[in-house]
């Protein structure tokens, strides 16, 4: 969970913008499938499956949120590879 505002002051920020996806040279990448969910101020917010190949960015409309918090779900593995892969993140970025 990350605060983006503490209790004495409003949230100033407006917008998150996410880009992420699996490494290109991932073995277990290429059929497995992550579910990453944003939850803002604890309650379910929305969701993106990522899948191998594919770099996904999303613009979070966080104005008025005091807190974020990112969920990684495996949904498929790859039935070669035990476990799911790692998210990569190429860019997080705040906006006012």
């Amino acid at each position: 969970m990350c605060r983006l505002a503490p209790a004495d002051q409003s949230p100033r920020f407006r917008t998150l913008r996410l880009a992420f996806g699996f490494r290109d040279n991932d073995n277990m990448a290429s059929s497995s499938t992550i579910r990453l969910t944003i939850y803002k101020d604890g309650n379910l917010f929305e969701y993106r499956d990522i899948t191998g190949g594919n770099k996904l960015l999303w613009n979070v409309d966080v104005s008025g949120t005091r807190s974020l918090a990112l969920q990684a779900s495996c949904l498929r593995n790859n039935s070669y590879w035990p476990g799911c892969p790692a998210i990569y993140f190429s860019e997080e970025t705040l906006e006012l």
